[in-house]
């Protein structure tokens, strides 16, 4: 029998954050699974939302689906209700930040299923300044048999069976209110700023160098647009852009940045 190696990637995981004030605190990680045998899967988002409960939110698009076996790739994060103890088969888990703290950890269980071959390789984007730190994890009963540091790693592969079933595997997260550059970002020519947010045709900035450098991508890790910012007070086109979330990275020449998600109305 000729066992065909599945290599799945995870292009890119984005986080949008968006800090007014802690009722408002949104993070969003988007994930796209693809095969060799040309299959693809980019309905996995987890984070924070205020909105959520412990449990499943059907309101913000938590569904129970039906476990394995599926004919082709799929794959799921794993609610678990504390109050019965009961797991969830979902496409998204979001997990409420508590008001109380500026700190705040999570665990979020993803389990893979390629349908063909054995070998899973995941891949991650930059992580945002919201995150502290995070670790892709494999849990055994006498400890992890990987954990990798997902900031210092950028991709992991493993073997995705586990005595005949999909393994499980876990996001390990801490968050942080303690940033910075989310918002805005201080330089020598003042403060850079983005706005509105949403926005549905021009997005604004001020304060921005001479030859500031701009790079758009969507929740795929896909780049939207990119270009070159010439003046202090410049404005980006976005009218064409689909409904949804994005991610704008900002630099100049003197090592101002700005790193920063949006709604595209």
């Amino acid at each position: 029998m000729r066992i065909i190696a599945t290599v799945l990637t995870i292009l890119t995981i984005l986080a949008f954050f968006t800090y007014q004030s802690p009722a408002q605190e949104t993070i969003r990680i988007g994930l796209m699974i693809t095969t060799e045998a040309n299959e693809r899967f980019d309905n996995i988002v987890f984070g924070t939302d205020q909105r959520a409960t412990l449990g499943l939110d059907t309101e913000l698009g938590e569904r129970d689906y039906p476990g394995w076996p599926w004919n082709s790739l799929h794959a799921f994060v794993v609610v678990v209700d504390p109050q019965t103890n009961e797991e969830y088969y979902s496409y998204k888990n979001f997990k409420p930040f508590p008001e109380d703290t500026n700190k705040f950890y999570a665990e979020y269980g993803l389990t893979v299923n390629p349908y063909i071959g054995e070998n899973i390789t995941v891949t991650w984007g930059i992580l945002p300044a919201a995150i502290d730190s995070a670790y892709f994890t494999k849990p055994y009963p006498t400890g992890d048999l990987f954990s990798i540091n997902m900031k210092e790693n950028k991709s992991y592969t493993y073997n995705y069976m586990d005595y005949g079933k999909p393994t499980k595997t876990l996001f390990k997260v801490w968050f942080s209110r303690d940033i910075n550059n989310i918002d805005e970002a201080t330089g020598a020519n003042g403060t850079i700023s983005l706005y509105p947010n949403p926005a549905a045709d021009v997005l604004t900035l001020r304060n921005i160098r001479d030859k500031s450098r701009y790079t758009i991508y969507n929740i795929l890790g896909e780049v939207a647009k990119q270009g070159l910012l010439g003046q202090k007070i410049s404005q980006i086109n976005i009218q064409n852009f689909q409904a949804g979330y994005y991610y704008i990275k900002i630099a100049d020449n003197y090592g101002n940045q700005l790193n920063r998600s949006f709604l595209k109305k």
